[in-house]
């Protein structure tokens, strides 16, 4: 009988863990990447022994992409990390720093970067338009926030991108077929210009 519960609770342990990994895949906050400006939210848990549960640490990631944290003497690198894998980061650090006895971290997202595009050439309000924080920015809507098009304007928009590795790339929009296909409306990405010409 106890070799049976023993095996029933290994199977409920492995199915819960695969429920919580199948929930974290799909949520979309697990893809995102810490930028510099994102304030994020460092939960240490605590032993009992402690007197406190956890404690909890509010940053903001600096232009050159790291962290302060406490008891830590060097800055800690975040940029270009999900959350889980910052997490992970900052457990090591303190972990091999021997600064603090930590049972886990967590980090959450307290308030995001603005993130912003450039919308220039033949449309009425030429300038930045902000991304949303909860939904993406697509080239027709950037261009509807300037005011749109001008009478001038062709119909071919030309969204340039910089890589990670500093390169730069060109891509045609066909302004009135994005119109009419959502697949060809495509989305906008911190950093992009939207040209039309």
């Amino acid at each position: 009988m106890k070799g049976r519960g023993y095996c029933l609770l290994i199977l409920l342990a492995v199915f819960w863990s695969g429920m919580v990994m199948g929930a974290d895949a799909a949520s979309p906050a697990t893809a995102y990447r810490l930028r510099p400006g994102d304030k994020i939210t460092i939960d240490e848990h605590m032993p009992p022994r402690w007197g406190r549960a956890f404690d909890k640490q509010d940053v903001v990631i600096t232009k050159d992409g790291t962290v302060q944290l406490a008891g830590l003497g060097q800055p800690m690198k975040l940029t270009g990390l999900t959350l889980a894998e910052a997490a992970k980061a900052v457990d090591a650090a303190y972990r091999d720093g021997k600064v603090f006895v930590i049972l886990s971290v967590s980090i959450s997202i307290k308030d995001y970067a603005p993130r912003r595009v450039k919308v220039l050439g033949q449309v009425l309000y030429p300038g930045a338009v902000e991304i949303p924080k909860d939904k993406p920015l697509t080239a027709i809507k950037a261009i509807s926030q300037v005011g749109g098009l001008t009478p001038k304007s062709s119909r071919i928009l030309t969204l340039t991108r910089t890589l990670p590795d500093g390169k730069t790339t060109s891509q045609p929009i066909d302004f009135v077929d994005a119109q009419t296909d959502p697949s060809k409306d495509l989305p906008l990405q911190d950093g992009d210009i939207l040209t039309a010409f």
